[in-house]
């Protein structure tokens, strides 16, 4: 007689907020957004720069899942050309492949909307990418009031 096979199960998926230790980890996760979604060459430079910025001064969610990072949302303060008023601005929101078809990013924007409404400002964040658009704006669009649009030129090789 065989013996049941042992089912091992995943842990749930766990939203916090980047720690410096979690920079590395987050580094390899947006070169695996870049290789994506990038639309231009990549700084590895400017990455590790931004990266720092955003988990050490900014607003940086991560979801793990088995202790590994396997999506993050990254925010910073930025205000617009006309005011002093500083809003969230999102510098990216990434799910790995193979934990899509979940509810992995709408638990991040919604974690993230809720820590912009507690912190009283307002969070900019958009879909930039040639991957999929509609359907990521449809998931933006649950969370987020739709104001505009991103339009690109000037390079008939840009996508």
């Amino acid at each position: 007689m065989s013996s049941p096979a042992l089912k091992i199960e995943e842990q749930r998926p766990v939203i916090r907020r980047a720690v410096p230790e979690d920079k590395h980890e987050l580094y390899d996760l947006l070169c695996q957004m870049h290789k994506e979604v990038g639309m231009q060459p990549m700084s590895p430079l400017k990455v590790v720069r931004t990266t720092k910025t955003v988990v050490e001064d900014g607003l940086c969610l991560v979801v793990t899942v088995d202790g590994a990072i396997v999506g993050s949302m990254g925010a910073e303060a930025g205000a617009a050309w006309y005011s002093d008023e500083a809003f969230l601005s999102e510098r990216w929101t990434y799910v790995s492949p193979d934990h899509r078809n979940s509810s992995i990013a709408a638990r991040l924007l919604k974690a993230m909307s809720q820590k912009s409404e507690e912190l009283g400002m307002m969070l900019v964040a958009g879909v930039f990418s040639p991957i999929e658009p509609e359907r990521k704006m449809k998931l933006f669009k649950r969370f987020l009031k739709p104001v505009g649009g991103i339009y690109i030129g000037g390079r008939e090789n840009v996508l």
